[in-house]
């Protein structure tokens, strides 16, 4: 594949077919812009349309331009009528003409190029972040994005993340969080006290490499910050790190920071080649213990009057490490494990599920369900009131367990109860059982999770993390 210009092109007139082809509003107004000759006109003498192009085929088209739908304004250049072909999304193929802009920008010396879209959660992909919200020329609200050139950072991505660099743009979302006293001051930093102050935080600490905002997709918004630190009290050596993290409240319990963690452990034992991750915590901070643990950290030691400058004090620390050795030993343990899929059972599944719970039923003495319990299950399952895991090997449901999620009084946040517990027989004792009451766990989104057992089985529900006595229950964390 390469990218082409149309104006530089040959054979403008095939492009302009396969511009034709597209299945959308403004492909068509682009089309009808290049074919009157009104293109620049209408964007600036000096724009481009970027062609990404396999052989005759044309797979991905934008605009590089001095003017877009937002007009007037002094922001230039944008970024517009960005496309893909359907045959051809899901490889990021726009991410080959955002970089022929970002080497068109940096020739001109531009330090941003801007976006208007109203996609939230797209284009941050790919370096954008939001600025701020101007009308269309039809005057309809419009989401602008920026690309700042030059200082280009590395992007991470999970599946309900983005781990992008801070901009100073996002000081209002971040102060919304920091201003809580119960986020910064429990790591070891005060209270926010304005948008500039947290402004000021940006550019002095958090606008640093290796430093991530962590943002939701499908806001497009930063809910968090983490990040790799380097040289600092516990991360001595030039081949390690020490790892820190915060998030906003309304977003605990959700799993988002081991699933932002588990991300940049990746990038820094796989991209930096690094050898050690320290991460610490002072103690009575049990919400970060218990992350570090889900992570695989192990204890080293525990130091008194720790230091803590910020808030003017010192603390009891506790300091956990986790090796690049370690790292590799627990990743190839979970691609053995994989083996087997784990993903939540939908309500068009139900048949295989309530083959399975049957089985269930007939295996521990109790009577079968019958076809009015199959209903009402199935509604309940599809109002999403309660959440059942499978374990799958191929089309073979191996085993399964459901969450019912509601508000627990235990931490005072989400709280779950596990039920349904059950395991074929012919899958029994390879590991299965825990990594699926695992997923559960944190794919229900809750913060504590209880099961009711007999007496007989609190030994099997401890081995698999129930671990808190709460009364006739157990709790896991």
């Amino acid at each position: 594949m390469k990218v082409i210009s149309f104006y530089d092109s040959d054979n403008q007139a095939h492009w302009l077919e396969e511009i034709q082809r597209s299945d959308w509003r403004a492909g068509a107004f682009l089309h009808n812009l290049l074919s009157k000759g009104t293109f620049f006109d209408a964007v600036g003498q000096h724009s481009k349309v970027l062609l990404l192009t396999e052989g005759d085929e044309l797979i991905s088209f934008c605009t590089y331009a001095e003017k877009d739908d937002i007009q007037p304004t002094e922001l230039t250049p944008w970024v517009g009528f960005v496309y893909t072909f359907p045959a051809h999304r899901g490889h990021r193929y726009a991410g080959l003409l955002f970089d022929e802009v970002r080497r068109l920008a940096g020739e001109e010396q531009v330090k941003e190029v801007y976006l208007s879209t109203n996609h939230i959660g797209l284009y941050e992909k790919y370096g954008f972040t939001y600025k701020t919200q101007m009308n269309d020329m039809d005057g309809e609200p419009s989401r602008v994005y920026v690309r700042k050139i030059g200082c280009e950072r590395k992007i991470l991505e999970t599946k309900r993340l983005i781990l992008r660099a801070w901009d100073e743009a996002d000081a209002e979302e971040c102060y919304r969080y920091a201003k809580d006293p119960r986020v910064g001051p429990a790591a070891g930093w005060p209270v926010h006290t304005s948008a500039e102050n947290t402004r000021q935080v940006i550019r002095d600490i958090l606008a640093v490499p290796e430093t991530y905002a962590i943002v939701w997709k499908e806001t497009g918004l930063p809910v968090g910050s983490i990040g790799l630190h380097f040289h600092s009290d516990l991360a001595k050596k030039d081949d390690e790190a020490e790892l820190g993290y915060w998030l906003g409240v309304p977003w605990w319990g959700r799993g988002i920071v081991p699933e932002a963690a588990g991300e940049v452990l990746r990038h820094a034992f796989e991209d930096l080649n690094l050898q050690r991750v320290w991460c610490g915590y002072f103690d009575g901070n049990e919400k970060s213990r218990r992350v570090q643990e889900k992570l695989g950290f192990r204890y080293q030691w525990t130091t008194e009057d720790v230091p803590v400058p910020q808030m003017g004090e010192t603390r009891r620390g506790i300091a956990n490490l986790l090796t690049r050795a370690e790292w590799l030993e627990e990743r190839e343990t979970k691609k053995q494990k994989n083996a087997i899929a784990y993903r939540m059972i939908e309500p068009a599944e139900m048949e295989k599920l309530w083959e399975l719970q049957r089985a269930y039923k007939a295996e521990i003495g109790e009577n079968e369900p019958g076809k009015e319990d199959c209903v009402r299950l199935a509604a309940a399952m599809d109002k999403g009131q309660i959440l059942f895991f499978g374990a799958w090997d191929g089309a073979v449901l191996a085993g399964c367990c459901s969450v019912t999620v509601g508000f627990s009084t235990f931490d005072y946040a989400p709280g779950g109860v596990f039920e349904d517990f059950y395991i074929r027989p012919a899958y029994r004792h390879r590991g299965i059982a825990p990594a699926l009451v695992r997923f559960a766990y944190s794919e229900s989104g809750v913060s504590s999770m209880t099961v009711g057992c007999a007496d007989c089985d609190v030994e099997m529900y401890r081995a698999l993390g129930f671990s808190v006595r709460l009364g006739n229950l157990l709790a896991f964390e």
